[in-house]
């Protein structure tokens, strides 16, 4: 898991984008192993990116829904900006941020500082703690056609 990124910092990085890309190529073409440069990628880096995707997602779409159903005079596709901006701490804006209610802007905020310390971190954060614990049964593998 340590070898997908070198830091702390959220969104998505190119590298993680790069091994979500492998994956579904790989897995489309009927490939259970997904190599590049000579090295397979090991299954706990395509679960770890999976995650930060997942999560990342999650984060959008939460934040976009309560914003837009707080703000019902904001165009929507602006506060999906607005919100995938603050996740990617990039700085860029349309400029509505002052149209928003405060608890809107203080949801930006909050998603801000989890796109600058990362989902991953803050997932772990608030659940590691709690998930960790079932890791000390293990549980027959179950074969599940999707």
């Amino acid at each position: 898991m340590a070898g997908l990124h070198g830091s702390t910092a959220g969104g998505l990085k190119t590298v993680t984008v790069g091994v979500l890309v492998l994956v579904v190529l790989r897995f489309a073409s009927g490939n259970k192993n997904v190599n590049v440069f000579n090295r397979e990628i090991s299954n706990d880096t395509i679960k770890q990116a999976i995650t930060i995707l997942l999560t990342a997602m999650f984060i959008v779409f939460a934040g976009t829904i309560t914003i837009s159903i707080l703000n019902p005079n904001v165009d929507f596709i602006d506060i999906v900006f607005e919100v995938s901006s603050a996740l990617a701490t990039c700085g860029y804006s349309l400029g509505i941020t002052n149209s928003l209610t405060a608890f809107s802007r203080f949801l930006l905020i909050v998603i801000m500082f989890i796109g600058r310390v990362s989902t991953v971190t803050m997932t772990m954060a608030i659940a590691g703690k709690k998930f960790k614990q079932n890791n000390l049964i293990n549980y027959p593998k179950a074969d599940v056609r999707l």
